[in-house]
């Protein structure tokens, strides 16, 4: 009964002109995708994993680059298995500016590590863009090098090939080209699949075709490889660049191979640099005829039709990075009856003006990744950061797009994403102690929509959303003795997601100023924001409740408080707030308190009629209150349901509501440990409650965690119908501390310090 997670996503890492998806390849369920001007240019790259029968892909890794020079560590990747390829065309090697390196990359401990470096044998050249195209297949690295040069001609290119035997790489051989010419740009792209090596040249002439490009097939016999065929477009033109992209296949089976060839500037009638693809086949042993040209339904002029090219059995998709003015966009086609037929555009509306949709292409079965190396989230976040979208063929041959991909963090110690989140509808918040990031769920999974800029010199306690708009809880310090709490309002918009207002409740209290905005709540309902502050007056606690008009925010009414309050401290009233209509839920949880207070956890129930204040409906505690039993340590209301926790018992207690009186009608106690920090342990919605078990046992593995969703049946019990676990299980981790529950959806995240937030649908 458990299931694994559709996605988990970290926290967002946009950077100016990153160009995150400039090159992606994919292995079963594996990505890779380099951002390769990240850092000013040294380069990163993102590995993305898919999950059993999913279809979202999930952050799994950032590799940063090796060496502090900009090398532009990404500008070409390719996987194959456990075995990732990284081109770094600008790194430097002895004697050699800027000659170029390759990373070969394989997993260990968790990680990825680096488990060789290649270079261009003997004498490295300056700027030969060694690593500029990479490919591997099994034991063997195809790297292309565009501008060595061969003796005194400049630029005419090259390639390499590397093997790998006991684990060593060692290199091979250098492919070049018949009659090298100056400028011939041979290992532009480089493709490999069993015994067959692809390699263009895009700027190679053909007869008076000036730069009509060519394409060089080697075959492997032995340990060594022979040129066995150059081809060349049928309708070679002059700039057509041909070999823009490659792509290989092999049949398994049959030996059949097949080739693709991107000519980006290949003009169609009436549109230069419109782009066309050429479709190569060969049977087993045979020779490379061209079959089929492929050619978008809607040619534009400088759409670059062939920008990349990728493969996958019957299916070839092809990016126009420069299609509609630059927003891009990618065809797929598909093989019937002997020919090939366009099936579906590829875009994003709205789009991004100067996206770039489709610099990179690639296929493994129905799943399709494209990257877009100049599109932006937000009108003033990540100027050219990049992005990739995952899009899908579903039954019937349609498809669609699923969900979008950006940056991310690699989790640390100190990241604690997921500390806070939110769900409502189609939005969904998660926030670490530094930002948060608002996600839209799309149809396959979640998108960013917009990292939230919290204010400066601020620490991020909670967040909330209604699905309209989202609420963030910051503590500021203004200057040296003052700290003050901060609510953002963000609004939806067409253009996403805008700042509407900052709200400073009052948090002046008599005792513990400084700690006044510490583990501040927040909740937002419709025209309604509620605000906790526990730690108010040394730990006395408020609440507060704000309500929009006319799009502006005021105080409704005095804040709500203990009934103790200012004659004990560390009751922490306000631990807990949510707003659910009429109706507010807060909890009151003393963590120590003064001699002779009552210091057991309660929740208090407020309601309002119509536009008027909120009164206190009533306040529930343990049947037989306990001193610190931390009742309300967590807790959620949904309509007439209350879900509440208690710490010390590990029980959790459904009420509901009847005729304005609440009381208990189910509970469950919970079989493993749990943390004691967490205020969102449990959540309820509808006849849905989800219950963190952060300290369970999964496996061998120990305090791993869970999640369990229960369904409530018409007498009121409930029973557990899913059991969520993290797809990536670590001991400690407490996956489960944090939970959200929306509908048909699941958002839960860790206990660690490492973080990390997870999307389960139901």
């Amino acid at each position: 009964m458990s299931c694994a997670p559709q996605q988990r996503v970290d926290q967002s890492r946009l950077s100016d002109f990153a160009r995150y998806g400039r090159s992606i390849a994919i292995s079963d369920r594996t990505a890779v995708v380099g951002a390769y001007q990240e850092d000013g240019s040294q380069g990163a790259v993102y590995v993305l994993t898919r999950v059993g029968d999913g279809h979202a892909w999930s952050h799994s890794a950032r590799i940063a680059s090796p060496s502090p020079a900009d090398e532009q560590f990404g500008d070409d990747v390719a996987i194959d298995g456990s075995t990732i390829v990284v081109g770094a065309p600008l790194d430097h090697q002895p004697g050699a500016v800027r000659a170029g390196r390759v990373y070969v990359l394989t997993p260990s401990d968790g990680a990825w590590a680096s488990v060789a470096q290649l270079a261009s044998p003997g004498t490295h050249q300056a700027w030969e863009a060694f690593g500029g195209a990479v490919a591997i297949d099994g034991d063997t690295i195809v790297v292309g090098a565009v501008d060595r040069d061969a003796g005194a001609v400049v630029d005419a290119g090259a390639a390499f090939v590397f093997t790998r035997s006991g684990g060593t790489w060692s290199f091979t051989q250098t492919l070049t080209a018949p009659s090298p010419v100056a400028s011939d740009k041979m290992g532009s792209a480089v493709a490999i699949a069993g015994d067959t090596i692809a390699v263009s040249a895009l700027r190679r002439n053909v007869g008076r075709a000036i730069d009509a490009g060519a394409v060089f097939v080697y075959q492997r016999s032995g340990s060594s490889w022979s040129l066995v065929q150059t081809l060349t477009a049928t309708d070679a033109g002059p700039s057509d660049l041909f070999g823009t992209s490659v792509a290989l296949e092999v049949d398994a089976e049959t030996g059949d191979r097949r080739l693709v060839v991107g000519a980006e500037s290949d003009d169609a009638p009436g549109f230069a640099n419109a782009g066309a693809a050429y479709v190569f086949e060969a049977p087993a042993g045979g020779s490379f005829a061209q079959t089929a040209k492929l050619v978008a339904s809607d040619p534009a002029a400088n759409a670059i039709f062939g920008t990349d090219v990728a493969l996958s059995g019957d299916r070839i998709v092809v990016g126009a990075s420069g299609a509609s003015k630059s927003a891009g966009a990618a065809y797929v086609f598909a093989a019937s009856a002997g020919s090939w037929a366009q099936v579906v555009r590829l875009d994003r509306s709205p789009s991004d003006a100067s996206a770039f949709l489709g610099t990179s292409v690639a296929i493994a079965g129905m799943h399709a990744l494209i990257g877009a190396t100049g599109e932006e989230v937000g009108a003033t976040t990540g100027t050219d950061s990049g992005a990739v979208h995952a899009f899908r063929e579903h039954e019937g041959g349609t498809w669609a797009h699923g969900h979008a991909l950006h940056a991310a963090h690699n989790p640390s110690a100190t990241t604690y994403y997921g500390s806070a989140i939110a769900i409502a509808g189609a939005t969904v918040v998660a926030a670490s102690p530094v930002r948060a990031d608002a996600f839209q769920i799309d149809a396959d999974g979640l998108s960013l929509a917009l990292p939230l800029p919290p204010p400066a010199s601020s620490q991020l306690w909670g967040v909330g959303t209604d699905g309209a708009s989202i609420a963030v809880f910051a503590r500021r310090q203004i200057d040296v003795d003052e700290i003050v709490g901060t609510v953002q309002v963000f609004g939806a918009s067409a253009s996403g997601w805008t700042l509407e207002a900052a709200i400073e409740p009052d948090l002046t209290s008599p005792a513990g100023p400084f700690e006044a905005a510490n583990s501040g709540c927040v909740s937002i309902d419709g025209e309604t924001l509620a605000i906790g502050a526990p730690r108010w007056n040394g730990g006395d606690g408020r609440a507060f409740v704000w309500t929009r008009t006319g799009g502006v925010w005021s105080q409704l009414q005095a804040p709500l408080g203990s009934a103790e309050e200012l004659t004990n401290f560390d009751m922490n009233f306000g631990r807990v707030v949510q707003l659910d209509g009429d109706t507010l839920m807060i909890a009151e949880v003393p963590s120590s308190g003064l001699g002779g207070s009552t210091r057991n956890g309660k929740v208090h129930v407020y309601v309002r009629d119509g536009e008027g204040p909120y009164v206190l409906e009533q306040t529930l505690t343990e049947a037989t209150p306990a001193v610190l039993d931390g009742f309300g340590s967590s807790a959620a209301i949904s309509g007439d349901l209350l879900a509440v926790l208690t710490r010390t018992t590990k029980t959790v207690r459904v009420y509901r509501r009847t005729a304005g009186v609440w009381s208990e009608i189910w509970s469950v106690v919970i079989d493993a440990s749990i943390s004691s920090s967490s205020r969102q342990m449990i959540d309820i919605d509808g006849d849905l409650l989800a219950i963190g078990v952060p300290g369970m046992q999964v496996a061998s593995i120990a305090g791993a965690g869970e999640v369990r969703v229960y369904r409530r049946a018409e007498d009121d019990t409930y029973a557990v119908e899913n059991v969520l676990r993290a797809f990536d299980p670590v001991v400690n981790r407490g996956f489960g501390a944090v939970v959200q529950i929306d509908g048909d959806r699941v958002i839960a995240a860790t206990a660690d310090g490492d973080g990390g937030v997870y999307s389960f649908p139901l």
